[in-house]
């Protein structure tokens, strides 16, 4: 599985990440903007750096190389998806600001970073969460589940989301979760089957959603 790229999230045709069940799970998506208002703005891709992927990415100060080795060669590879806001204009017809929230998910280790912030502004935007996924998508069957979503909690363990696809198309969900003896485990379903399954981990109930599926298209 060590070879496995990440899964990143779907954009059609017109370049909008569509919505999805997963919509508010998935930690790479900038949530929208005015959801509840007249102005629901569609998350965008903004671009992406698609660099040389050898070596893993460290810090400068950790490489052991020169400067211009390092180059191109520990850096991130990000996908980059933002969404902002419309222009509105206050009771003296003066601009208020826009503002805008973006996420950069470097595909190769895994790391999340969001920014939100104020477009043309004196505010200065920032990161202000940096969550750490597992870049390697799990795979059984004809199903492929992506980490989505990564929350730690007080004993210091990680509540995990995967986003399940089959063919390129979201297919559902896996959620790990402590039950009330404090058993941790993972439960998942397919949207079309619509049963939950348990199992210990990730990987086992993938499985046994991989088996659902193909009995199903057998």
């Amino acid at each position: 599985m060590a070879g496995r790229r990440m899964v990143i999230p779907p954009v059609d045709r017109h370049g909008v990440v569509p919505g999805s069940r997963l919509e508010y799970a998935d930690q790479r998506l900038p949530r929208r903007i005015g959801r509840y208002t007249d102005d629901e703005r569609e998350v965008r891709p903004l671009g992406y750096y698609n660099g040389p992927a050898d070596g893993p990415c460290l810090p400068p100060e950790q490489t052991g190389e020169d400067r211009m080795a390092r180059w191109g060669r520990q850096r991130h590879l990000f996908d980059v998806l933002y969404t902002s806001g419309q222009q509105r204009y206050g009771d003296n017809d003066e601009p208020t600001p826009v503002e805008l929230r973006m996420v950069l998910t470097c595909v190769r280790c895994g790391v999340v970073m969001r920014v939100q912030g104020q477009a043309d502004s004196d505010e200065d935007s920032g990161v202000h969460e940096v969550t750490q996924l597992d870049p390697a998508p799990l795979q059984a069957g004809p199903l492929v589940a992506q980490q989505v979503r990564a929350d730690r909690t007080w004993a210091h363990e990680v509540d995990a989301t995967w986003a399940v696809y089959r063919d390129g198309t979201l297919a559902g969900s896996l959620t790990s979760s402590r039950g009330p003896r404090g058993r941790r485990f993972v439960s998942g379903r397919l949207y079309a089957d619509g049963q939950d399954v348990e199992g210990p981990s990730a990987m086992a109930v993938l499985r046994k959603l991989a088996a659902t599926a193909s009995a199903a298209s057998a």
